[in-house]
C-alpha cells in the first residue's frame, strides 16, 4: 500500500505543536494554586493562551492526518481495517478531542472571563480544563496499546519498540491516578507525576511517526522474525 513518507511526519508535527501550546505559557496551573494566582496566570498570559488555540488547531489537523497514515500502515494489504486498527484510531481521536477541549477551556476563560475576577469561575474552568487534558491520556494509551498489538501481526514494529510502547502507555495510565486523588504536592494536576508521566507515551508517538516516514511506503505481512518489514 503506497504511502507518501513525509505525510507520516504529521504525527511528530502534531505532538510538537500541542505540547508547545500547553507549555508555552509556562508551567501548567496546579490544583493547589489559589484562585487569585490562577486568575493572574490567565490574565497575564491571555495572548499566548488565546493565540495558542490557532496553533493547537493545526496540531489537531496534523494528528488526525497521522491517524489516517497509521491506519493504512496497520491494515493487511487491501483488507478492511481490523478491530485493533479501529481501536487505535478511536483512541487517538478521543485523546486528540479531549486535549483540544481542555485547551479551549483554558483559552476561553482567559479570553474575557478571567479578567472579570470571579474566583469560582476561574477555579472551575482550570480544574475542568486540567481534567479534560488529563483524561486524554486514556485515549492516547489505547492508541499505543492497539498499535503495538496490531503490529505483532505484520511485524511492522520491532519487539523492542512494542515493549517500549506498552510500558509508555502503562505509564500514561498510571500517571492519571494521583491527580484525581490529591490536591497538593508532586501528584497534583500540573505536578511532577502528571507532567513526567505524559512524556514517554508522547515521545513514543513522535518516534513512531519519524520511523514511519523513514521506511518504505509499502508494508507486506511477513513472519514476526522478518527484519525487512520493521518500521522501527
Amino acid at each position: 500500500m503506497a504511502q507518501p513518507r513525509w505525510q507520516s511526519l504529521s504525527g511528530a508535527v502534531g505532538i510538537t505543536l500541542i505540547f508547545g501550546v500547553l507549555f508555552a505559557p509556562g508551567p501548567p496551573p496546579k490544583a493547589s494554586d489559589s484562585a487569585a494566582v490562577l486568575t493572574g496566570l490567565l490574565v497575564g498570559r491571555r495572548t499566548l493562551l488565546v493565540c495558542g488555540v490557532l496553533v493547537a488547531g493545526f496540531g489537531v489537523m496534523a494528528l488526525i492526518w497521522f491517524l489516517g497514515m497509521l491506519a493504512q500502515r496497520l491494515q493487511h494489504g487491501d483488507d478492511a481495517p481490523t478491530s485493533l486498527t479501529w481501536a487505535a484510531m478511536t483512541g487517538g481521536a478521543v485523546g486528540i478531542t479531549l486535549t483540544f477541549v481542555g485547551i479551549l477551556i483554558f483559552s476561553g476563560t482567559a479570553f474575557r472571563a478571567a479578567a472579570m475576577g470571579d474566583p469560582a469561575v476561574v477555579r472551575a474552568a482550570v480544574d475542568t480544563g486540567n481534567m479534560f487534558i488529563e483524561s486524554s491520556k486514556y485515549g492516547f494509551a489505547v492508541l499505543i496499546f492497539a498499535t503495538c498489538a496490531a503490529s505483532t501481526r505484520n511485524a511492522s514494529l520491532s519487539r523492542r519498540t512494542v515493549w517500549a510502547g506498552v510500558v509508555s502507555a502503562a505509564i500514561l495510565v498510571a500517571s492519571t491516578f494521583p491527580p484525581f486523588l490529591v490536591v497538593h504536592g508532586i501528584g497534583e494536576f500540573g505536578g511532577g507525576i502528571d507532567v513526567v508521566g505524559a512524556l514517554p507515551g508522547f515521545v513514543w508517538i513522535v518516534a513512531l511517526s519519524i520511523a514511519m516516514a523513514s521506511q518504505p511506503t509499502t508494508l507486506e505481512p511477513v513472519s514476526v522474525g522478518g527484519p525487512d518489514a520493521r518500521c522501527c
